[in-house]
């Protein structure tokens, strides 16, 4: 599993501290990462700014050049100038350490160097250096880390919830989530009982209007997002059985979907975080295959502010409920090439007043 996410200079990191950045990258990807290599790109022009973020499970002995040609092939497409690399993993035949005695590569090195260097040949082959390459078993306070190029390099971690890179992500009202387990059970269904109600709901709704065209009730149905909308900007995303029903109907427009990408816009926004709230609410509440339309929204929504591991569950979520969804296809793609949000922000460029008049 890959996870991809772009800071684009928004978290200040220091690129040239190898600690500081080690400890930022739970706040880099949203979650404390395990098992994992994370490859960070340096932006053009002088890479002083963190660019594409990628996260990938550590592949089984044999499978390295997979998935270093993977990561580094999106990195080099995207036009990173340079490269780090973070390993994080317990080290094979040893027992897991405890807070308070943090295990020590051995004197060898730190381990799936195989790994790294395959990262590293891949990078090095199209003219991009690799900057950093370190090992620490788990980020945390005191963890040990270490150096793949000079054994003499490692040290101790500070604290992360003491990062600059952290202050900034709080700054943002964002949130950094112990594990990708805990952030994945944000777009836990809700009840289900009330899904199976709206399930039945939608059917017949659907039924109705593909036996009779009702535009009033298409009007209905686009004026309770736009209520919905401005109610999740007062806090308000409470909602009954009616409400989902009108607005995941309202949401079947493509024209009035691509008007609601809009609202994504600008990133970080309060509109786009309201909107975000809305659609975030509307997953937990509504059943297959429908879940897929506010999924995909909230998908593009994450992606755009950098938030790479939630876009990825949002669209994994949409697409187990409607895996022939298109929109959530295309994004999911996208995000796994390591496409920068900039470049998908083109696709919410319909004004968000569209949702008045669709047509």
């Amino acid at each position: 599993m890959t996870t991809a996410t772009t800071a684009d200079g928004r978290i200040p990191v220091r690129l040239t501290d190898p600690a500081q950045l080690i400890a930022a990258v739970p706040y880099l990807l949203g979650f404390h990462p395990t098992d994992s290599l994370v490859l960070i790109g340096h932006q053009a022009p002088h890479g002083r700014r963190v660019g594409l973020v990628q996260r990938g499970d550590l592949p089984a002995k044999g499978h390295e050049h997979e998935l270093a040609e993977w990561l580094a092939g999106n990195l080099i497409e995207q036009g990173e100038v340079g490269a780090t690399v973070v390993v994080l993993g317990g080290l094979p035949g040893t027992p897991p350490s405890t807070p308070n005695t943090p295990s020590t590569p051995p004197a060898t090195g730190p381990p799936h160097a195989a790994l790294v260097e395959a990262v590293t040949g891949r990078l090095k082959a199209a003219g991009v250096p690799l900057l950093h390459a370190m090992w620490t078993e788990k980020v945390r306070t005191g963890g040990r880390w270490r150096c793949y190029q000079n054994q003499d390099c490692g040290g101790a971690l500070p604290d992360p919830a003491g990062t600059v890179a952290a202050a900034a992500t709080t700054a943002q009202g964002s949130v950094t989530f112990s594990s990708r387990e805990e952030m994945r059970r944000l777009l836990d269904p809700g009840d289900r009982d009330a899904l199976e109600r709206r399930s039945k709901l939608l059917d017949d709704a659907v039924c109705e209007l593909g036996e009779r065209d009702d535009p009033e009730r298409w009007a209905t149905c686009r004026a309770e997002l736009r209520d919905a909308l401005r109610r999740a900007a007062q806090g308000e995303v409470n909602l009954s059985d009616e409400q989902v029903v009108r607005i995941v109907l309202a949401l079947s427009e493509s024209t009035v979907r691509d008007a609601c990408l809009a609202t994504a816009s600008p990133p970080g926004s309060a509109r786009s975080r309201a909107a975000e709230r809305l659609w975030l609410a509307l997953v937990r509440a509504t059943p297959a295959p429908e879940r897929a339309g506010p999924a995909s929204l909230l998908g593009y929504a994450a992606y755009q502010r950098g938030d790479g591991a939630l876009a990825g569950m949002a669209l994994e979520n949409a697409l187990a409920a409607d895996p022939g969804h298109l929109l959530s296809r295309l994004l999911a793609q996208a995000i796994v090439r390591g496409i920068a949000p900039k470049t998908l922000a083109g696709l919410g460029n319909v004004s968000a007043e569209r949702l008045d008049d669709p047509g």
